[in-house]
């Protein structure tokens, strides 16, 4: 972060009021940090059918490829160039200030076999096979500076195992990023995307623009990664679209920060289109969603979960469009400390693990300073699931500082669906507070065909909330507004 945006974005900070924070102090911040320095390789053209590339869809052209990268590196810089062909790959490593251009009638496909074996790491037991491992990618980048992949091309990765769990030779990573400097991403399409189709772990200064990514698992997963400007992005999936993420792989807690993701279009199929978690073991904080279009989420349009001890702070949604969405929100800080997924993570495992997301016990996630705004929420002809803050009250961590103005969600011929799981899920059908504090409800509407058997809003151990016109149910007149809305142990402590 550079020291004029460090500046402005504490004075911003001391001139917001501790729960009605301003977004315009979020958006001069970002635009000042997440401006990512990227040098312009050299215009050194390197082609890969140069150094023996076929291009006929047939033959692996790995060889070839690398080369090319590596000529370009050790000339300082320079693009290695994918004329008109289908490159088949299974392992292509990029180096520093070196561009792979893929042009409008080239491809680079995915071999079925024949990837790099999994790296060695002694911290593979702290979270998924998927996330632990790097080096059996179809491209990999590790520990290099000013790189990038640029279009208009596409890279087809059909043959990539979307398992979490792959067996030495296979590939399941599309794009990998570790420990990099300066990355850049555009104008390609992504299609099949294996496990992910970009993950991004420890790295700093990322920009992806103008990419459209159609996958069976995760689109971008972004663990513990710095300065990432997302813009124009359509990504079709059936695992999380997008996911913020931090981990143990590295063997240390690290942190996310200063993320940008706008103007973009997100389609989850089982999960979520934004998701923070589900490891969540180091930081993460000044992030915003601007401008996003969730046309569909099996899970939750936004879901933030704080397990692993994170602090999330500093979240702004601005302009969010969402439909056909699981539910819309969930803040959630869970009171979990170990985590028990019962499946082998490593070959070697001959029965379920059981684990812990970090080698120590830790303290409590939380979870605070989130701003909603302008967020648009139609579930017509869907299942209805409410919005929900429930914090921690095993560890006595509240969920602090969630805003929520100029929200309009629309229930059409939809039913209410009560899950016996969430234990506060059945109190109300338009939204759920649970053991948080400076909650305020600024302009917000539910809105029903016709007026719901239950509570629409219901709040339980808060302290400060803050209701200004809140509008609930069609039909709802003052005289019944009282079983609309059902508010205990409400507390006010300013």
């Amino acid at each position: 972060m550079n020291i004029l945006a460090f500046n402005l974005f504490h004075l911003s900070l001391s001139r917001i009021n501790k729960f009605h924070f301003s977004c315009c102090y979020f958006a001069l911040f970002f635009s000042l940090v997440l401006a990512p320095e990227f040098a312009s390789a050299v215009s050194n053209k390197f082609e890969v059918k140069a150094y023996g590339a076929i291009g006929d869809g047939k033959t692996i052209d790995t060889k070839a490829i690398n080369q090319a990268i590596q000529a370009a590196n050790r000339a300082g810089g320079g693009t290695v160039y994918f004329a008109q062909g289908d490159y088949l790959a299974n392992g292509i490593i990029l180096k520093s200030n070196v561009t792979l251009e893929i042009s409008k009638n080239a491809k680079i496909t995915a071999a079925a076999r024949g990837y790099n074996p999994p790296e060695k790491n002694r911290f593979d037991l702290y979270q998924s096979f998927g996330q632990s491992y790097f080096h059996n990618s179809l491209i990999l980048a590790e520990d290099a500076r000013h790189i990038a992949i640029v279009g208009p091309g596409q890279i087809s990765a059909r043959n990539l195992k979307h398992n979490n769990i792959v067996e030495p030779g296979f590939g399941n990573k599309v794009i990998a990023l570790r420990r990099i400097k300066h990355f850049k991403l555009r104008d390609v399409t992504i299609d099949s995307g294996g496990y992910s189709a970009l993950t991004s772990k420890n790295s700093d200064n990322l920009v992806i623009e103008r990419v459209t990514i159609k996958g069976r698992r995760k689109g971008i997963s972004l663990i513990d990664t710095r300065g990432a400007n997302i813009n124009q992005v359509n990504i079709k999936t059936q695992d999380d679209a997008v996911s913020l993420i931090s981990d143990y792989s590295g063997g240390i807690k690290s942190y996310s920060e200063n993320i940008v993701i706008r103007h973009s279009t997100l389609e989850s199929t089982c999960c979520h289109a934004i998701h923070f978690g589900p490891e969540t073991a180091g930081n993460i904080k000044n992030i915003l969603f601007e401008d996003i279009q969730i046309t569909s989420a099996g899970g939750g349009g936004i879901a933030l979960s704080s397990r692993d001890g994170a602090h999330i702070e500093n979240l702004v949604f601005r302009d969010i469009q969402m439909s056909q969405v699981g539910f819309p929100i969930a803040i959630e800080s869970d009171p979990r400390k170990t985590i028990a997924p019962s499946t082998p993570l490593r070959k070697h495992d001959k029965k379920p693990v059981f684990f812990t997301r970090t080698p120590k016990p830790h303290q409590p996630g939380k979870i605070n300073n989130v701003n909603f705004e302008k967020i648009s929420i139609d579930n017509s002809n869907q299942v209805i699931q409410p919005i929900r803050i429930i914090g921690n009250a095993t560890d006595k961590v509240r969920i602090s500082n969630v805003r929520f103005f100029a929200i309009a969600a629309i229930y059409k011929n939809g039913s209410y669906k009560r899950d016996a799981n969430q234990a506060y899920i059945d109190k109300a059908q338009g939204i759920n507070i649970n053991y948080a504090q400076n909650i305020t409800l600024d302009r917000t509407n539910f809105t029903f065909d016709e007026n719901p058997n239950g509570h629409i809003l219901f709040a339980d151990d808060v302290v400060n909330l803050y209701l200004n016109e809140v509008k609930l149910g069609k039909h709802a007149l003052p005289a019944n507004k009282k079983k609309l809305i059902r508010i205990k142990n409400l507390q006010a402590r300013d």
